[in-house]
């Protein structure tokens, strides 16, 4: 049947062509099926180096006639996006004109890829209502990121702080993953000391950044001493913001006296030293004294002797 319709179809043209008429390839180029792709997006809205995927891929029938035996291939060139299972193909029985149809693709991003797109080709084949195969190819484009890794280590803050002294909190920001971390930031929450933060800025991956806070105390802890919250974020290259939050131990004591002596012993130091300033402030009037009654009666004398 297929072949007597592609018979008749050969000698339609046959005819047209040899009756002069002028729009003969206008003529085949709408009896021919076009199918494309109209749409394509990932399900977990990123496509992450390392991990698993759904890419779903929206395909239409462009032409007023149904098409039949329909058969999708996705492939990336280079092995860098591969199925997830199966051989990446899917099939449809048929898909009516004007009609749309969306494939689903598990796929698999290699571990060692950069951030960047990487190219996927998606090729349809199909037959006509005569039986006629075609093939169409198209090209998208999907970008692949990398999963950024930070970690908080090594935080630590000063001990039995007293009220109204400064404390100092350290510690360190490692990036563990393969993208870096940028604009790093670390701010410390407690209920006992001031706001305090700081700027670390960019981490390239395998390298650390130093967390150094200082911030006044404010009110007191208990005996053992209190938790505080060292907060950290990170964004990656669109922006995107990450937390972390690491605990530390907090002790503000209050400002006690617990050496009287040396109190008493600073206090009789303080008196000894204003009774010796009195002396000597006595012993120069006294000697100043003296002096002018000297000058004075030296001066009755030779006045004597004349």
């Amino acid at each position: 049947m297929k072949r007597i319709l592609t018979i008749c179809m050969a000698c339609v043209l046959g005819f047209l062509t040899v009756f002069g008429y002028k729009d003969t390839m206008a003529f085949v180029s709408a009896a021919e099926p076009k199918v494309m792709v109209t749409d394509y997006k990932i399900k977990e809205n990123e496509v992450v180096a390392g991990g698993t995927f759904t890419l779903e891929v929206t395909i239409k029938n462009t032409a007023d006639k149904k098409i039949s035996n329909l058969k999708m291939a996705v492939a990336s060139e280079g092995g860098e996006l591969i199925p997830a299972s199966g051989a990446g193909t899917g099939y449809l029985a048929s898909l009516e004109g004007g009609e749309t149809y969306t494939f689903e693709f598990p796929m698999q991003a290699a571990a060692n890829l950069e951030e960047k797109a990487y190219k996927l080709t998606v090729t349809d084949e199909y037959e006509d209502r005569y039986g006629n195969p075609y093939t169409v190819t198209d090209t998208i484009y999907l970008p692949v990121t990398i999963k950024q890794r930070g970690e908080i280590t090594g935080v630590y803050a000063e001990s039995d702080v007293t009220l109204g002294d400064s404390i100092e909190i350290m510690g360190s920001v490692s990036n563990l993953g393969a993208s870096t971390l940028y604009n790093v930031k670390a701010k410390i929450d407690t209920r006992f000391t001031s706001e305090g933060d700081v700027y670390i800025g960019n981490i390239e991956p395998g390298k650390n950044g130093s967390i150094d806070i200082l911030a006044n105390t404010t009110k007191t802890t208990g005996t053992g001493g209190e938790m505080g919250k060292l907060i950290v974020t990170y964004e990656d290259k669109s922006g995107n913001v990450t937390t972390l939050e690491e605990n530390f131990s907090i002790s503000v004591n209050a400002p006690v006296y617990t050496d009287i002596e040396k109190v008493k012993d600073v206090q009789k130091k303080d008196y000894s030293k204003m009774i010796i300033e009195i002396v000597v402030a006595v012993v120069v009037a006294a000697l100043i004294v003296i002096w002018i009654i000297r000058r004075r009666k030296r001066k009755k004398e030779i006045l004597e002797e004349f």
